[in-house]
């Protein structure tokens, strides 16, 4: 038999692999190998690491709303109104009692343009219009106040481009109040009037900064109108409109 001295390196592991009490050499020093090479686990597979909430990145909050105010300025504006699109610039106020629930109010001014239809329907008839004026109360210019309720269930984060992570919350809201109408005074005894005033709606903010957000908001709004032309009759009316604005928190 040649002597181990006297191989090539690969013929030397050849005879380990043949040979039985070298080959359980070869074994023990992958095992040892093996345990010595063996990567680090990565920090986030540790067991005790994955139930740390103060840690948990997915669940924790960059921005609270917990005990503070919100003050957001409002432009809004009517999307299914036949007659007139109606147009709300406004302030609102809310107190977070905290993350997920806040009570405040509203208040809005508005301002209208007649739509392609009323236009049509003001003009004469040799003019190829009707000569009438839509019997539709529209908001008086300082149109609105009202108590408003918000939940926010959902508070949510969107990595942009693995650049800017955005957080935004989600929330439903409830509001009643009175709103100020000015008939289009077609009998010629059109009065303002208050009306009952009530929204439902869904709206998101997004957070710019601690104390800064973009939100929008999109309601429906119910209310009850007094139609002159027939007696006075009074129907329950809904509209939508879609808001948008600015919040500071403080």
């Amino acid at each position: 038999m040649l002597s181990d001295k006297n191989l090539a390196p690969c013929d030397y592991l050849f005879r380990l692999s043949c040979e039985g009490p070298n080959m359980k050499k070869l074994i023990y020093l992958l095992i040892v190998f093996t345990f010595i090479f063996q990567p680090e686990p990565a920090q986030a597979d540790i067991s005790s690491d994955r139930h740390r909430p103060n840690d948990d990145a997915v669940k924790n909050r960059l921005y609270s709303k917990t005990k503070k105010q919100e003050l957001t300025a409002i432009f809004a504006m009517s999307t299914n109104d036949a007659f007139y699109q109606n147009y709300f610039v406004g302030v609102s106020y809310g107190y977070h009692f905290n993350e997920w629930l806040s009570l405040g109010v509203l208040l809005n001014a508005s301002f209208q343009q007649d739509t392609g239809l009323t236009k049509t329907l003001k003009l004469e008839p040799a003019q190829g219009g009707f000569g009438v004026t839509p019997d539709v109360r529209r908001p008086f210019i300082f149109s609105l106040a009202a108590i408003e309720a918000r939940l926010a269930p959902i508070y949510g984060k969107i990595n942009l481009f693995s650049e800017t992570v955005i957080h935004y919350d989600i929330f439903l809201l409830l509001s009643g109040g009175l709103m100020l109408t000015n008939p289009p005074d077609v009998t010629g005894n059109g009065e303002m009037g208050f009306h009952p005033y009530g929204a439902v709606g869904v709206g998101q903010r997004y957070f710019l900064l601690r104390w800064l957000a973009l939100r929008w908001e999109f309601r429906g709004l119910f209310t009850y109108e007094t139609f002159e032309n027939r007696g006075n009759e009074t129907r329950f009316r809904m509209d939508m409109s879609f808001n948008l604005g600015f919040s500071f928190f403080f």
